[in-house]
């Protein structure tokens, strides 16, 4: 084998070339809120070597790192789904109220499991 068909370079020892990664892309692959193999897909390297990078460049495991990177998008987002139901999207409103007021289409089980509660507290006063 001679120095040109050698992986990594001319000597012996060297091993393969380092693959770097351009993080200012990987954290807008984050915002998008790729994961972490559709990011080490992106950059054509094992997600290893993705987890690698990224305790070398930030010092913090993978998740870690995406939320931090992701935090930006995550208030984006909410502040946008917010937009939408006060402008009068019933479904993003009905969808919003699920999930940060506990509501439910089965609120009539749990209003009446209430009422027994609600009667014993005001019979006290």
């Amino acid at each position: 084998m001679n120095s040109k068909e050698r992986r990594g370079g001319a000597n012996r020892g060297q091993g393969r070339k380092r693959k770097d990664i351009d993080f200012k892309v990987a954290t807008k692959l984050a915002k998008l809120f790729c994961t972490k193999s559709e990011i080490a897909f992106f950059f054509n390297v094992d997600e290893k070597t993705l987890l690698t990078r990224i305790k070398e460049q930030y010092g913090q495991t993978f998740s870690e790192w995406f939320y931090n990177a992701t935090g930006s998008s995550r208030a984006l987002l909410r502040m946008r789904m917010y937009e939408m139901a006060i402008n009068g999207n019933t479904t993003m409103l009905i969808w919003l109220s699920k999930q940060y007021l506990g509501m439910s289409e089965k609120g009539m089980n749990s209003i009446q499991k209430a009422v027994p509660t609600i009667n014993m507290v005001y019979s006290k006063v």
